[in-house]
């Protein structure tokens, strides 16, 4: 068994353990967390931000309780996605984008080339972290012909406070609220369940601060 602290454990938590043997993360809470910066957001904050549901259909279908049928539109051969999982994986679970240090440029994902046309020179983008920035809508549109689980469907491009900007889906969100220039934030959701190989995949989705 190896024991790690500080860094090193957070270090450990970007390896992913195969086969037999587990991960064991012990954290200690000491007295500098009285100085840290108040992140969480809190039980109450999470509760208000709640979209209830009462289409009871819906939470058996959610629970895996009810077989829906989905349709010809949801019949797609969904692509293995473990291995591109692993190589993008601070884009896809950190929503890690990048930042010129030429002219501070943001965009999502991050490239060798900045989008930005004065920026042409190559490796200039830094990590640049956008889970936790406010963003505001920019368009949006519901689509009732694509498969969803819940349609319609809403997705549609968000801009970032302090630059870049996504083409995102928006969840918790209903028509009569979604609206140009409306406060946005990101949220950590399901994106699809590949029955197939009993895998779920997670990505992030944009709903909006009422």
């Amino acid at each position: 068994m190896q024991i790690r602290t500080g860094k090193d454990a957070i270090d450990a938590c970007q390896h992913r353990s195969f086969h037999r043997g587990c991960d064991v993360l012990a954290f200690e809470v000491t007295d500098a967390i009285e100085s840290a910066p108040s992140r969480a957001h809190g039980v109450v904050r999470w509760r208000d931000w709640r979209k209830p549901e009462a289409n009871y259909i819906k939470y058996l279908s959610f629970n895996g309780l009810l077989e829906m049928d989905k349709g010809m539109r949801a019949e797609t051969e969904s692509k293995q996605s473990l291995s591109a999982l692993y190589r993008n994986c601070k884009t896809v679970l950190g929503l890690v984008g990048g930042r010129s240090t030429a002219n501070g440029a943001v965009q999502f994902p991050r490239s060798e080339v900045s989008v930005d046309t004065g920026d042409a020179a190559v490796g200039t983008q830094e990590d640049y972290p956008l889970a936790e920035k406010a963003a505001h809508v920019l368009s949006h549109t519901a689509d009732d012909l694509c498969y969803s689980p819940a349609p319609p469907a809403y997705y549609g491009m968000i801009e970032f406070d302090g630059g870049g900007r996504m083409f995102a889906e928006f969840a918790d969100v209903d028509a009569e609220v979604l609206a140009v220039g409306a406060p946005a934030r990101m949220v950590f959701r399901i994106k699809e369940i590949d029955t197939r190989r009993g895998f779920t995949k997670y990505f992030w989705k944009a709903t909006l601060v009422l």
